[in-house]
């Protein structure tokens, strides 16, 4: 395989493919159009781009080598999306994630990890006292 990828981009618009030993463009995954299940509510849609199937991927590989991985970006780019949508594809026998947001206003005290928690009302759980 040639190592050098295609010098008409950055290193960060190819992946390798393994089976035919070359580099191809994110852009050859992508089917040729998206047609969303009815099911789904519009807020959940996670529209395939290059964008999206590149941070799913390398996450997912990320995660499935139990690396820690931290992912930044501007409001509104997709990152609970695009996370939320590779940890929906994870094996739920091996794996299980707990989402946990936060903003400007989190502090360290408002998010204290491995305290005991108890049940306040049906199904909600809050950190004892």
């Amino acid at each position: 395989m040639d190592t050098r990828y295609p010098s008409a981009e950055t290193v960060f618009e190819y992946h390798v493919d393994v089976k035919n030993r070359q580099w191809l463009s994110w852009d050859s995954k992508l089917s040729g159009s998206f047609k969303p299940r009815p099911d789904i509510p519009a807020y959940r849609l996670l529209v395939p781009t290059v964008d999206t199937m590149r941070s799913t991927y390398l996450t997912s590989v990320l995660a499935r080598s139990h690396c820690h991985t931290l992912v930044v970006g501007g409001v509104g780019v997709g990152k609970t999306m695009t996370l939320q949508s590779m940890l929906e594809t994870l094996p739920s026998n091996v794996w299980s994630s707990c989402t946990i947001n936060f903003s400007a206003q989190t502090s360290s005290n408002s998010l204290q990890v491995g305290r005991e928690l108890s049940s306040r009302s049906s199904g909600v759980l809050t950190a004892s006292q």
